[in-house]
Formats: C-alpha cells, structure tokens, sequence
C-alpha cells in the first residue's frame, strides 16, 4: 500500500510563499500598514488612480449629505467651512476598527473643544447606521449618510476609519489613516487642534 502524500515543512513554506504572493496582487486598492495605524501616516493609494493623493492644505469638497433616520441635520461642506477648527470622522457601522474612536472621540468631545462631524461611509442601511451610535454613544454633532461613498471618495480616502481636522478656513489640516488610540490622541490630535486655535 502506498503510504500517503504528507508535504514536507519546506514544500508548505513555498506553498505559503504562492498563497502571500497572490494575496499581494490581489489586495484592494486601499491597504493600511502597522505605520499608517501607529504614526498616522498616509496609507499609500495606487499611483495610477485619479483620486486626489494628498489632501492636506486643500479646501474640504463640495458636499450635502442627508441625516440619519429620525434627525433633522445631515452634513455639508458648509458645516465645515464656517470659520471654526473641526473634525470630520468617516467611519462605518461594519468596520470593526471604528468602533474603538467612539471612545476616542468622546474624550475628543471633552477635551477638545471642537465639533466632531461624522460620515457614515456605505452603510448597508441607515438604521444600522443609527442603531451602531444608539449602542456605542454618539460622540458627533451631527452625522450625514455617505450611502454610495462618493463622499469618501473626494475626500481621498479607500477605507475607514479616516479623521481629518478642519482649519477655520476650511482647509485639510490633518489626516489620520486608521482608528485613533489613546497616544496619538494626546501627541497628535490635541496638539494639532491647539495649534490651530492659535492660528
């Protein structure tokens, strides 16, 4: 009887090698890295896509969003170029990492002395939108409904959770790639907001 294949651990490290190569090629456009998360650093976008690929120092894009359900306020640019330092979350209900700025942004709300508007970026329905902030506590001053994304998409970001602060005059001061912990909230975040109050 012929005894059975068993691969050696070499022939499963090549098999791993294939399988990491593809994976590779295969990844989505948008990807974060370890540094993207720990430095806030820009996730790198392919370079022959459209999108604009650095946002900072620019105006915030045109934009009017409907608000979640039972609300009267959605969000616009208007809302972001009012003469008052901001910060824009775009997040999602079904993205795990987002779930960890609620906190973050409510200390940010407290601390901060800022408004905090948020995107809800291609939720599947609006009332899981809700139901998410219902759970969680609502950090925002008000929320609009990113439905198809393009919302997201002029603001450059391929995945969430993205932040931006706003200056008074309604330009991209900061970008942050990925949720916000503790430390950069204190080394970054708040610095930069105190920053620009002070013009």
């Amino acid at each position: 009887m012929t005894p059975p294949f068993r691969p050696n651990r070499s022939i499963w490290l090549a098999m791993l090698a294939v399988v990491v190569t593809l994976s590779f090629y295969a990844r989505p456009t948008y990807a974060f890295s370890f540094n993207d998360l720990l430095n806030g650093e820009e996730a790198k976008p392919d370079p022959n896509d459209t999108i604009e690929k650095n946002p900072i120092g620019k105006p915030v894009p045109a934009f009017a969003l409907s608000p979640l359900p039972g609300r009267d306020k959605g969000l616009s640019n208007t809302d972001l170029t009012a003469g008052d330092i901001s910060v824009v979350s775009i997040y999602a209900s079904w993205s795990p990492p987002c779930r960890f700025d609620i906190e973050t942004f409510k200390r940010l709300s407290a601390d901060g002395g800022v408004p905090i508007y948020g995107i809800a970026y291609k939720e599947r329905t609006p009332q899981e939108a809700l139901n998410w902030l219902s759970e969680l506590g609502d950090p925002y001053t008000s929320v609009g409904m990113d439905t198809d994304g393009m919302v997201g998409k002029s603001f450059g970001i391929y995945g969430v959770p993205v932040t931006f602060i706003i200056d008074g005059e309604g330009k991209i001061a900061y970008k942050q790639v990925g949720p916000i912990d503790a430390k950069t909230l204190e080394n970054v975040i708040l610095p930069k907001i105190r920053e620009l109050k002070k013009g």
